[in-house]
């Protein structure tokens, strides 16, 4: 849904993830056994609760928080 526009997902780690128009942000997880990603399109314009969710997880990974 993220390469169509509608957001950001936040989803496993999976190599069809490539092969799409998205940025591709690694999330730090506490269980080293699984591996998640923030995606977004990019250019593409996002609602201002998407941008605001998208932001937040930004500041939490440079502070070094685990989400």
């Amino acid at each position: 849904m993220a390469a169509a526009g509608f957001g950001i997902a936040i989803v496993p780690d999976h190599p069809v993830l490539r092969c799409m128009d998205l940025k591709i942000i690694p999330l730090t997880d506490p269980d080293p056994g699984r591996t998640a990603y923030l995606c977004r399109k990019r250019g593409a314009l996002q609602p201002a609760a998407a941008q605001r969710f998208f932001a937040f997880c930004q500041a939490q990974l440079s502070q070094g928080a685990a989400l």
